[in-house]
């Protein structure tokens, strides 16, 4: 039950993003921290929370990392800030800590205090938020004890040891098994690795993503962080959010295939406000203006943050396990070449085929071991949606542009005409129509909470 809510109502309607401008305040708080679109608006709703929870205490309250990450921000927003200390009737002050024992016991004392008033108001806490110093730690991936390139330098190193006894051991073979038969069943062997190791990884790599905590922010992306991920260019944000404002009837496409606002144009977030401002006076030519809207904050956050978690995976123990055995396999896939060439060497054989043949397969190791650590995990995360997608709980132009790929009706030709002439001028990219509490970084200085002010 709430101890004044009026005063919570007022305060969850307090907007942080107005006035709205291209660089807002939940664009900035995503961008720096790389959160996506939807765990950035709940942690300023668990901010507000923090900051009501403040007002009505004449206690200390301290916050978690990552809502002390929001306040932090919101304290360079000074106006913004100001007028919600207004609204609270109280001014919040930023404690800072002085990293003193005495300021050690305060803080954790505020702590509980906090987690006590809080449930008593709101009930629970989201652990992803008040609980984990950073978003993706509610995936609980611990990092591998090994990084990625000691392993792949150990292990050339133990297969250049293991190539003298392997020598030995296949000369006998080697010697009587005519080059024919070896690269029959040795190609054979490697197509038959590739094939098997490729269809074990999809679904050791499907295992990792439903052990996820399904609380955590990777069950809840946007879609404009699913289009990204599905095409890893930002203008297909751009194309995603351009389409939703035109079904929404907030933007239309003139008989010169022109984009002009309409009566309805009033912005609703960053994404929208930029688009707008381009054509609030006069139709405007949707691709000269596509690079500009593609290189904004707030359409290239789907790309920070996707690129940040791809990079935390790779730096965690389950993938390092799964790439750990495709090394190892392909590397004794490998030792029975190198041990055939230096048959081959021996016996001063031909060996052009065989030296070629290696470089290819190197090449492909190469290539299959990149798709293991940068393409799989893309490929499992947008099949979970796939496979969860349930009629009309996504039936909107957004998420009808995720799944077919198509735009609105007016929009498509806008498209099409787009990548023609990109195309056609060779830069075309195909076309898309199917203790204590600390804040901040680690290296930042630490916080407990907030003191009331008059």
């Amino acid at each position: 039950m709430k101890s004044n809510p009026t005063l919570y109502d007022s305060v969850l309607e307090f907007d942080p993003d107005q006035p709205m401008s291209e660089y807002t305040f939940s664009v900035r708080l995503a961008k720096e921290n790389f959160w996506t679109y939807d765990f950035t608006r709940r942690a300023i709703i668990e901010y507000k929370r923090f900051m009501y929870l403040a007002a009505i205490s004449d206690a200390m309250v301290s916050p978690s990392k990552i809502v002390d990450a929001v306040w932090h921000q919101h304290l360079t927003f000074t106006h913004s800030y100001s007028d919600l200390c207004k609204l609270l009737g109280k001014n919040i002050q930023h404690v800072p800590s002085t990293r003193s024992r005495f300021d050690a016991e305060r803080f954790q004392a505020a702590k509980g205090y906090t987690k006590k008033l809080y449930k008593e108001e709101f009930g629970e806490a989201p652990k992803d938020i008040w609980d984990f110093d950073t978003m993706y730690d509610s995936l609980n991936l611990p990092k591998a004890k090994f990084k990625i390139r000691t392993v792949i330098i150990t292990g050339l190193m133990i297969a250049a040891v293991l190539l003298i006894p392997a020598y030995f051991l296949l000369r006998p073979i080697y010697t009587d098994l005519g080059s024919g038969m070896f690269f029959a069943i040795y190609i054979s062997s490697i197509v038959l690795v590739f094939v098997v190791l490729a269809i074990i990884d999809r679904q050791l790599m499907r295992s990792i993503v439903n052990s996820f905590d399904r609380n955590s922010f990777i069950f809840s992306l946007d879609v404009s962080e699913l289009v990204f991920l599905k095409k890893q260019k930002s203008e297909f944000v751009v194309h995603l959010r351009t389409n939703k404002m035109i079904a929404n009837g907030k933007l239309d496409v003139d008989k010169d295939g022109k984009i002009k606002t309409t009566g309805n144009a009033l912005p609703v977030s960053a994404e929208e406000h930029i688009i707008l401002k381009e054509f609030w006076d006069s139709p405007g030519d949707y691709g000269s203006r596509l690079k500009y809207f593609g290189s904004q904050p707030a359409f290239t956050n789907a790309n920070n943050v996707m690129m940040a978690f791809g990079k935390f995976f790779i730096k965690s123990k389950a993938f390092g396990n799964l790439f750990y055995l495709n090394f190892g396999v392909i590397m004794l896939m490998i030792l029975p070449g190198a041990a055939r060439l230096m048959t081959g060497l021996v016996r001063e054989k031909p060996v052009g085929f065989l030296v070629a043949l290696l470089l290819g397969l190197a090449f492909a190791s190469f290539v299959f071991l990149s798709w293991l650590s940068y393409v799989l995990i893309r490929k499992e995360v947008l099949s979970h949606y796939v496979r969860s997608s349930t009629t009309g709980v996504r039936d909107n132009a957004e998420w009808d542009y995720f799944y077919t790929g198509a735009p609105v009706a007016t929009f498509a030709p806008v498209i099409t005409s787009y990548y023609a002439t990109s195309s056609s001028s060779g830069s075309g990219s195909g076309s898309d129509l199917g203790s204590e509490s600390s804040c901040g970084s680690d290296g930042g200085s630490s916080c407990g909470g907030c003191g009331g002010g008059d």
